[in-house]
Formats: C-alpha cells, structure tokens, sequence
C-alpha cells in the first residue's frame, strides 16, 4: 500500500514493505525498468551477433577450403548438410521434443556398432540355452528340478561355454603380467618384488588347474575322440613348470587341422566370437586412453613450471604405457581370430602399429591440403558406425560448421 502527503513543497511518498521485508519501489517506476531491460537483452543479443559475424568471417576461407578437401574425397557432404539442417531445424522448434529419440545430431560421430565382449556372451548364453531345451524336447525329459538333481555332475556340465573361454582368456592376461614382473624382477631384483611373484604364481596355478578339470569336461570328450584320428604330439600340454609358461589349451592353440574338424566347429565359432569381440572393446580403451594423453599433451602446452610440466609429462607417459600394453593385447587377439577364421567367414581387425597408435588430430593437414594422416582405428566402420563415410572426421570442420550455423 501506498500513501502520500504534500508537505510544503515537497511530496512524502511511503512505500509499505512487501512480505519479504524490502521497500518497493512506486508502481510507475517499477513500469519504467522495461525499457531499460528490454534494451540492455537487445544489446547483449547485439554483441552476440557481432562475436558470430566476425567468426563467420574468421572460418569463412578455411571452411571453404575444407570443404573442397572433402568433395575432392568423395564425401558425402550434401548429404551431411541436409542432415544439419534438421537438426537446427528441430532446435530452434519449440514444440519439438528434444527427449525425443529422432533427435539425431550431426556433430557427433555414431555410436560404436561393434558387439561387446558381453553381447556375444549373453548370445551364447541364449544359444546353449535353446540348444538344451531342444535336446531335452528331443530326448522326451521333463526340464524340472527333481529330475535334474539326480543327475551326476549336471552343474558342471551346464556351465556356459562363453564363460569357459572368457576364463581362459583371464588366465592369458595373469600370465602376461607374470611375465612382465619376471623381466622387471631380471633387470632390478628386490624382495618385494619376488614375493609378489611369487604370490601371483601361485594364484596362477590353482586358476589354472581349476580351468583344466573344467576343460576336461567340456572339450574332453570331442578331444578323445580326435586324438585317435590325429598325431597328437603337436597338441599343447601342461608340462611346463612355471604357471606363467603353461600353454592353455583353448581351441586356438591345436592345430589347424583339428580346428578344422565340424566336431570342434562350436567351440571354434565361440571362442572366434568373443576374441573379436574382445578385440573391439581393447579398441575403445586405446581410443580412451588417446584422449587422455591429448588431453596431457594439451595442458602440457598451456602450463607453467618446471612442477606442472614434469606432472603432465608423467600422466603422459603412463598413459603411453597403457596404450602399448592394450595394442599388444589386441594383437593377439587379432591373431587368434586370424587362426579361428573359416573358408567362408571374414574380419574387420587389421594390423595395428605403435605408431599408429596416435590421438585423431590430422597432424601433417592444414586448411587446402590433401595429405591427411589419420589412423585406421578413428576411420574404421565399427568405431564410426556402418555409415562411416556419412560422418565428418576432422574436427575443424565440425568446429567451423557450428560456428558458422550460429548465423542461420
């Protein structure tokens, strides 16, 4: 409520406190702060436009010149246009749903296509099971649990098989890290080091029994059946001592013509799957890990002191280390998917260097050039999707396309 009185010549006005306890201003004064908003929104949204003019103009020539590389590459650019202009179209929409699952954008690369280790083993999971309720139809046995308790050794008999090659690939890695802790305790021994060793040697070789009772049951049979049929003395054994050394028989390991029996056909397609599988997820990491050691590299570049340069500098290599240890992981998976393929089967994994384990920046291309160099593993189908060609690799592009859509 407000009240006033005309005291000589001057007019007392009082203002009665809101709820919260301020003093508000009269109502007419309060109207005239539109104005003055109204024009200071103008003027930011003015500046706004300004800063957007000059990056056009800044970006222009490059974007142009950008564009040019990539027709001259045969990409489909129009294509890719056409595909932001609905997306603009849609974020400048208000009715449009931007929950909604169309929403596609095209400054961001597609998901990763390649199945995980964990599709294959759920595939092979519903596989064994349809496969076991099919035998059960087929033999005329009621699937319940009095019936299936008195069989002997069913539960171990029924554990999946994904699980069984996924164990033995577990069991690769344990001794791989054996290994490195043998040749770091060769050149600089310690106490501490070889009880740990130790320790892991031991853990190793109970693993590895466990495994080879479980493998006794699942391949034994079929492997008996073989060895009558081939010279066995080329099959792997157990007789080495040291955990570490231990051959373990998955599949992979006998010869080709015993992989190429149709008795064993299941346990190669199997074992062929996940090792991809598993391939492709290395893949992510080593993709994950470039990001980090770009990221170091950058903040390296931006950093002061000798403190904050030595501290990137160690991120980075510890990271760089990480990225070895992947690739070789991944190349042996790549070569056991090699040995398990069939006539009629194919795979996507390629030969992967040490150099070209490298962060997706184009480093020898400028705005014009041709000459790109970028690694397989930022242009393969899997990583970009199956329309790897309808995406836009190079990140200047995509940085110059949004800042010149700002004008649209």
């Amino acid at each position: 409520m407000i009240s006033g009185r005309i005291t000589g010549n001057v007019h007392v006005c009082n203002v009665d406190p809101d709820p919260s306890g301020r003093r508000r201003p009269p109502r007419s004064k309060r109207a005239n702060l539109t104005p003055v908003l109204t024009f200071g929104t103008c003027r930011h949204l003015e500046s706004k436009l300004k800063e957007a003019e000059s990056y056009h103009a800044l970006h222009k020539e490059d974007l142009d010149t950008l564009e040019a590389t990539l027709r001259l590459n045969k990409r489909p650019l129009d294509q890719w246009k056409q595909e932001e202009a609905v997306y603009i179209a849609q974020q400048t929409n208000r009715d449009f749903d931007s929950s909604s699952s169309d929403l596609k954008n095209p400054y961001q690369p597609a998901a990763d296509e390649a199945p995980t280790i964990q599709d294959i083993l759920a595939a092979l999971k519903r596989e064994q099971a349809d496969e076991r309720e099919a035998d059960a139809q087929r033999r005329g046995m009621k699937r319940k649990a009095g019936a299936m308790e008195d069989m002997p050794n069913d539960n171990d008999a029924r554990r999946d098989l994904g699980d069984f090659f996924l164990a033995a690939m577990d069991l690769e890695r344990q001794q791989r890290a054996v290994k490195t802790k043998v040749k770091a305790y060769d050149s600089d021994p310690g106490s501490e080091l070889f009880n740990e060793i130790e320790n892991a040697r031991s853990k190793l070789d109970g693993e590895l029994k466990t495994w080879l009772i479980w493998h006794a049951r699942i391949m034994g049979p079929v492997l008996a059946n073989l060895e009558s049929q081939f010279d066995a003395s080329e099959w792997p054994t157990s007789t080495v001592a040291a955990a570490e050394d231990t051959p373990i028989p998955v599949i992979s390991a006998y010869p080709a013509a015993v992989r190429q029996n149709l008795q064993v056909d299941r346990f190669v397609s199997a074992e062929r799957r996940l090792r991809d599988a598993h391939a492709h997820d290395v893949l992510r990491k080593i993709r994950q890990k470039l990001h980090f050691e770009a990221f170091y590299k950058q903040q390296n570049a931006g950093s002061f002191g000798q403190q904050a340069h030595t501290r990137y500098s160690k991120l980075r290599a510890t990271e760089r280390a990480k990225i070895e240890e992947l690739r070789r992981e991944y190349e042996l998976n790549r070569l056991k998917v090699l040995k398990l393929l069939g006539p009629n089967t194919t795979s996507t994994l390629k030969p992967l260097l040490e150099e070209q384990c490298q962060p997706p920046v184009i480093w020898d291309e400028k705005p014009g050039r041709k000459g790109e160099f970028v690694s397989w593993i930022w242009r393969d189908e899997t990583y970009h999707g199956s329309s790897l060609e309808t995406w836009v690799l190079e990140g200047e592009y995509r940085m110059t396309s949004q800042e010149d859509s700002w004008l649209i």
